[in-house]
C-alpha cells in the first residue's frame, strides 16, 4: 500500500464543504444499528406516511402540512397533537433537512458505540418486497440481528464506528437527548467532528492534521519550544491548538497556500524526509496533491487506503526524533467500516438511490 501511494503520488484526502451538516439519528434505541450498517442506509419510523406523500404535498411543504398527512393516515383516532408534531418534525428533517454530503451518527444499544457515515442519496421509499425478503432470509443469510421494516430511507456510505469515549465531550449532551433525529451542528467545534472521520482533512481553505501525544495532555509549551524556537518562521504559518475536550490531541492548521511549510513542519517532528507517504500526502508540489468532497472520498474508499497506510505504519517515529521523544502519532478514530462487505445485500438495487453532490 505504501509503495502504491509513493509510486502514484496521488493521495486523496477529504474536503468538507462549509455547508456540511451533522446529524444524530437513533436506530430505535440501537435495535437496528447493525442493520443500518449492513444494508448501507438510515431510516425512520411510521410507515403509514411515505416520502412520496411528503414530496407530493401541494403548496407549502412544512411541518404543519406533513402533520396533516399523519393525522389523515393515522389508525389511532385519539393520537395526540404532540405525537403528530413529533412524527412530522422528524419526517420533515429527514426529507428536507438532511442533504447529500451531510454526516450522520447512529448510536448502538446503550450508546456504547457510534457509527459515522456520509449521506449519499436523497430520501426515498424502499421497495416493500425487498424489505420483506430481507427479513425472511435474514436467518439463512446469517444475519443474527434485527432487520428494520422502515420504508423512508437514505443511502449511507459508512466510514467507521467509534467508542463512546472517543466522542468529543462537546457532544456528550446527545446521550441524554430524547429526539430520534436532530441536528448536532456546533460551529465552534465542527472541526472536532471532522477529525473523527479523518485525522487529515481540508475545511474552509485550511488543511488540518490531528496528532495524538501518548503522554496525554501533559505536553508543555516548553516541550514544543525544544523543536520550534520562538523565532522559527514555521510558527508564523502553522497554527497549533490543543483539544481541551480530548486530552492528548493537538491539531495543526495551515492554509492551503502553506502546505509546503506544513510538510517541513511534519518533517521536523518525525524526520521522515520527502520520500515518506505522509509527506507526499501534504506536500503541495504540483498536481500530485488531490482533494475530494466527502461523498466522493467515501465512495472511492481512499479513506480505507489512508487508514490502512496509517495503521500499518502507525507513523512510528524514527528513534530519537522529536516525535519519538514526545510520543506523537497520527491516530485514526474508531474502526473502519468496509462498504464492500459481502454481508451487504441487494447491492445493485441500492446503487440506484446513490447520488453525488
Amino acid at each position: 500500500m505504501e509503495t502504491e501511494i509513493m509510486n502514484s503520488k496521488q493521495v486523496h484526502i477529504p474536503e468538507f464543504d462549509v455547508n456540511t451538516h451533522f446529524w444524530l439519528l437513533r436506530a430505535e434505541g440501537g435495535k437496528y444499528f447493525e442493520d443500518f450498517i449492513d444494508d448501507s442506509y438510515v431510516g425512520i419510523r411510521y410507515n403509514n406516511v411515505h416520502v412520496d406523500d411528503v414530496l407530493n404535498i401541494k403548496g407549502i411543504q412544512s411541518v404543519e402540512t406533513i402533520r396533516d398527512i399523519f393525522k389523515e393516515k393515522s389508525n389511532d383516532p385519539d393520537i395526540s397533537k404532540q405525537s403528530l408534531t413529533g412524527r412530522s418534525n422528524m419526517t420533515y428533517h429527514f426529507v428536507f433537512g438532511m442533504h447529500i454530503g451531510d454526516v450522520v451518527l447512529v448510536p448502538s444499544k446503550r450508546s456504547s458505540h457510534f457509527a459515522i457515515g456520509c449521506i449519499t442519496s436523497d430520501a426515498f421509499d424502499e421497495d416493500t418486497d425487498y424489505i420483506k425478503e430481507r427479513i425472511k432470509n435474514a436467518p439463512i443469510n446469517g444475519k443474527d440481528f434485527a432487520i428494520s421494516n422502515y420504508i423512508k430511507r437514505r443511502s449511507v456510505k459508512w466510514i467507521s464506528t467509534i467508542r463512546r469515549e472517543e466522542l468529543p465531550s462537546t457532544l456528550v449532551w446527545v446521550l441524554n437527548a430524547h429526539q430520534a433525529l436532530f441536528n448536532i451542528d456546533d460551529k465552534q467545534h465542527l472541526t472536532e467532528f471532522m477529525g473523527l472521520i479523518s485525522p487529515i482533512f481540508i475545511y474552509s481553505n485550511n488543511i488540518y492534521v490531528r496528532i495524538y501525544a501518548n503522554h496525554g495532555g501533559n505536553l508543555t509549551l516548553g516541550d514544543w519550544a525544544t523543536i520550534f524556537p520562538k523565532d522559527d518562521s514555521i510558527l508564523q504559518t502553522v497554527q497549533m491548538t490543543a483539544d481541551i475536550h480530548s486530552p492528548g490531541f493537538f491539531t495543526f492548521i495551515a492554509n492551503i497556500a502553506n502546505l509546503k511549510t506544513l510538510s517541513i513542519f511534519i518533517d521536523k517532528l518525525w524526520g521522515f524526509g520527502n520520500s515518506h507517504p505522509f509527506v507526499i500526502l501534504i506536500l503541495f508540489g504540483g498536481t500530485d496533491f488531490l482533494k475530494q468532497g466527502l461523498v466522493k472520498w467515501c465512495q472511492d474508499r481512499y479513506s480505507e487506503h489512508l487508514d490502512i497506510s496509517l495503521k500499518r505504519e502507525q507513523l512510528k517515529a524514527i528513534k530519537n526524533s522529536p516525535a519519538d521523544k514526545l510520543g506523537l502519532e497520527i491516530k485514526t478514530s474508531g474502526n473502519a467500516i468496509s462498504n464492500e462487505s459481502p454481508n451487504i445485500s441487494n447491492t445493485d438495487e441500492k446503487n440506484h438511490h446513490t447520488e453525488e453532490k
